[in-house]
């Protein structure tokens, strides 16, 4: 089961409740979950079942496969890798790049900055809307100019609250 946890007073001055995901060992029953973008209402997946490092990463209307599945792997610095359970690989900001923009990939998990988020919550409850923030600057997970086209890139932006830039997330079973 997944438990939540209180990163800072950051949050609590600006408003937000700021949280990340924390998940029992590897070797313990994983959890994975489906992540739906808000403003669009589809889900969060490496394009074409790929396993390969440097598959984009995209949204596409739910359909409960592998590809569409996330793992939250807390890290001890409080930031959270968001790992693929169809590659196993992670969510991936190439080369370190945050710039407004700058496309998401899969990469093998090795867990170094461009791949840690801090998982901020907008209530008490995880179901609700979530926004994936990369530790060094103010940009956030996005699916760009508010699209709604299967296959639209995830993507790295500049936080403006919008909808497009929020999540939601589901457990999956099975």
């Amino acid at each position: 089961m997944r438990a939540l946890k209180r990163l800072g007073a950051v949050g609590a001055a600006s408003g937000i409740l700021l949280m990340s995901a924390a998940v029992t060992p590897a070797s313990a029953m994983e959890e994975y979950s489906a992540v739906r973008n808000a403003w669009s209402g589809q889900c969060l997946e490496v394009a074409d079942w790929r396993m390969d490092d440097g598959a984009p990463v995209r949204q596409w209307p739910c359909h409960g496969g592998r590809n569409q599945q996330w793992r939250f792997i807390e890290m001890a610095n409080g930031h959270t890798a968001i790992q693929n359970r169809n590659s196993n690989k992670c969510i991936d900001a190439p080369d370190g790049n945050y710039g407004n923009g700058t496309q998401l990939i899969q990469w093998d998990c090795h867990l170094r900055y461009n791949q840690q988020w801090l998982v901020m919550y907008s209530s008490e409850d995880p179901q609700k809307e979530i926004s994936f923030w990369a530790p060094p600057n103010d940009q956030v997970i996005e699916i760009g100019a508010w699209s709604e086209t299967h296959g639209a890139a995830a993507s790295m932006w500049r936080s403006n609250d919008g909808l497009n830039q929020k999540w939601n997330t589901a457990v999956v079973y099975g």
